[in-house]
């Protein structure tokens, strides 16, 4: 089949799952049943390797012989490899090669992945339990985070060693860094497998992994520019691995938390490091049903991916933009089908949630001054399970329905309704260099995540300096202070159109003019952080259910008399609004390092969903779309955008815990104006089942959407 749709496509494998008396019959059999999803696609088709326990060791232990036995953990499934040497695997992807040459993949390539962590084990063994010889050698670059396995520090400097490296000999020298050592180590492994791409897999680059919270802790120290310096040595390394081996793709990996918290808490400048190193291409962790459906890390659930893949982009989109002399870094989000090690398996659970997952994350968009932009590419991670599972055809003719479809309707999206979250760059350059140790609310993806679960329809993120260029249907605004003129004015004219806007973050750090426009100023002493006792108005009779809300320290503000409170707490309002302005202080982690939405994270959800419900009633006072607002328990994401000059409404009952259940179906009431395609039947491109309208409501057209049980729907205009 042709070739015809312009995206990349990469799996990842692990060597476990060959048999090295079987491979030609395994790779004949790869080859045959992941072709599928390779043959519509003209981008890189792509297979990436664990060739040793996810860890960077088959690289660092490399000494350039090819008959060097593997650095494999001798326990786990790694078994029938254990005396297996590096010629073996290289036997093994020639294999793959001619394989998919006579399969006409002509894009067919080959990437191994490695971990930046030291010694892994969980807390009985039974996933994981191997130990790092590299890290044995040099414990003293490794940072410890809590409840993790310990990773490289790029800044920390190194003992001597007399290990004979393939590419240093005479083995490390004293108050040398890992990152020239890796780099000259990588262009060896590369050159040695011509290999096609290499990915920087969890702990590579990033200081934090899977929470708000890195071996600095939940706050950077403050003083230095912690950024700066961690940020310099990744530029580093991946420009040392580039001059090394310039032919292989360098690819990196993210931490699956907040792309704001990467920087401000885990100290690494996605942005600065697209713009100022040879990165080739970037993933975004989004392994959501793994995270909210097995682990229960809700705050790596569905929305927050959704909304980490937002902003991430924006990041990256601004990099790419100051790029010189070399392509655009390209953007990959992740499908996580089941794991090469672990035992959760999200294809098979909640399908539908990972369909969901397919839509939603391939139509994240980025409003630029050049248009739109969406995912480059695909990770499917795994195809192969621990157990001795390949994905089946089955799975894989769900996942090539899925993704084929998600990928077209990207690529021919015309415009994204709804809100866009509204990065505030300058602010987080000011923090940096001034108060890094502050938590000052910024954490806007976390926030528009929470937002999502009561229906705002966000779909699209951007960058305050370029709203003079982008047309909008309202801002979730990042804390908008500290920015140049032009942008301050064009914030300003928006407010006067009556465009739906919410601030979110610390008072004092957003403009007092903006902050005027919601009805409030900042007033009096920072508030420390606590737990606070909450209202839902002013008069402090209503208690808040849950009446506590954590909060972080904070700016209080004093309300104007005609705007009305969504929330009060004993340190003063915490969401008001005035017309078509709202400002929302959310309330923070009660506990960053810990991966669990329970209730004493948070409090209270009162805030976040009242403050969803008037975004629904902006929207229709500016006649966007928008649903009826949704009780507290009954959570739903609601996604729209147009498609080849069709409507596409994309519906998710997505959540499991405290924010709501999704074993219970979902109902909800639709509004769309009659400018924008509202009138005519949605087709469920499911099913064919047919949703006609309700009837027209003034501008609007209305419709009555049933959501099923751990359910998704993608509806188009007829």
């Amino acid at each position: 089949m042709a070739a015809t749709l312009h995206t990349d496509r990469w799996m990842e494998i692990a060597l476990f799952w060959f048999h090295p008396d079987t491979l030609e019959e395994q790779t004949r059999e790869v080859i045959d049943r992941l072709k599928p999803l390779w043959e519509t696609i003209d981008g890189d088709q792509g297979l990436v390797f664990d060739i040793s326990g996810m860890r960077y060791d088959c690289v660092t232990e490399w000494t350039g012989n090819p008959g060097q036995t593997l650095p494999l953990p001798p326990q786990g499934p790694f078994a029938e490899w254990l005396d297996k040497s590096y010629e073996n695997v290289k036997q093994l992807f020639e294999m793959l090669r001619h394989k998919a040459a006579d399969a006409g993949l002509s894009n067919f390539k080959i990437a191994v992945m490695g971990m930046g962590v030291g010694d892994v084990e969980d807390h009985d063994g039974t996933i994981y339990q191997f130990a790092c010889p590299f890290f044995s050698r040099h414990r003293e670059i490794f940072a410890n985070i809590i409840g993790l396995p310990p990773h490289i520090d790029l800044t920390a400097k190194m003992n001597a060693d007399d290990y004979p490296y393939a590419a240093q000999p005479g083995g490390a020298t004293q108050d040398q860094t890992f990152g020239p050592l890796f780099a000259k180590q990588f262009g060896s492994f590369c050159r040695y497998f011509n290999l096609d791409g290499y990915v920087l897999r969890d702990g590579a680059v990033t200081t934090m992994v899977y929470r708000r919270w890195s071996h600095y802790g939940g706050h950077l120290p403050g003083g230095q520019n912690t950024s700066r310096i961690w940020t310099d040595k990744v530029i580093e390394m991946i420009n040392g691995m580039k001059n090394a081996a310039p032919a292989t793709k360098i690819i990196g990996y993210s931490s699956a938390a907040s792309s704001v918290g990467e920087w401000r808490v885990g100290a690494f400048d996605i942005e600065r490091c697209v713009a100022e190193s040879a990165l080739d291409a970037w993933i975004d962790q989004s392994w959501a049903g793994a995270w909210q459906d097995f682990w229960s890390w809700d705050h790596l659930g569905w929305t927050f991916q959704l909304a980490n893949i937002l902003s991430r982009r924006a990041f990256i989109e601004a990099g790419n933009r100051k790029r010189k002399g070399r392509p655009p870094c390209r953007h990959y989000v992740l499908t996580d089908i089941w794991c090469g090690w672990e035992p959760w398996d999200t294809i098979h659970n909640v399908p539908q949630k990972l369909r969901w997952g397919i839509w939603a994350f391939h139509h994240a968009a980025v409003r630029t001054p050049d248009g739109l932009v969406t995912p480059d590419g695909t990770y499917i991670a795994w195809v192969s399970a621990r157990a001795g599972d390949l994905v089946s055809d089955d799975d894989v003719t769900f996942l090539r329905t899925e993704l084929d479809a998600a990928v077209a309707s990207a690529a021919a999206m015309d415009d994204v309704h709804g809100p866009s979250m509204t990065l505030n760059r300058s602010l987080l350059d000011w923090l940096s260099e001034n108060h890094e140790e502050w938590n000052a609310s910024e954490w806007v993806d976390d926030h528009t995540a929470w937002l999502m679960k009561w229906g705002v329809p966000c779909l699209s993120a951007t960058r305050g300096e370029w709203l003079d260029k982008v047309e909008t249907e309202g801002l979730i605004a990042q804390a908008p202070g500290h920015v140049g003129a032009v942008e301050q004015a064009e914030r300003e004219r928006r407010l006067d159109t009556g465009e739906p806007v919410v601030m979110t973050g610390r008072a004092d750090l957003i403009d007092p003019a903006h902050l005027h426009r919601a009805g409030v100023r900042a007033e009096g002493e920072l508030a420390p952080r606590r737990f606070y006792k909450a209202w839902t108005d002013e008069t402090q009779t209503t208690l808040v259910p849950r009446v506590k809300i954590s909060l972080d320290v904070t700016q209080p503000v004093a309300a104007d008399e005609d705007v009305t409170v969504g929330c009060m707490a004993e340190s003063g309002p915490l969401l008001v609004r005035k017309g078509q302005t709202a400002w929302w202080q959310p309330g923070d982690w009660h506990d960053p390092g810990m991966p669990l939405l329970k209730i004493c994270q948070v409090g209270s959800y009162h805030p976040i969903r009242q403050c969803a419900a008037w975004m629904q009633d902006m929207a229709k006072a500016a006649g966007f779309i928008h649903i009826d607002p949704l009780d507290e328990p009954h959570t739903a994401a609601i996604h729209a955008w147009h498609s080849g000059g069709k409507l596409h409404i994309l519906l998710g009952n997505l959540e499991t815990g405290n924010t709501g259940d999704a074993r219970l179906p979902r109902h909800v009431k639709l509004f769309v104006p009659a400018t924008i395609g509202g009138g005519t039947a949605l087709r469920d491109i499911a099913s064919d089942e047919m949703v006609e309208p309700d009837g027209q409501d003034g501008s609007f057209v209305s419709y009555s959407l049933v959501i099923p049980p751990e359910g998704s729907r993608v509806l188009k205009e007829s």
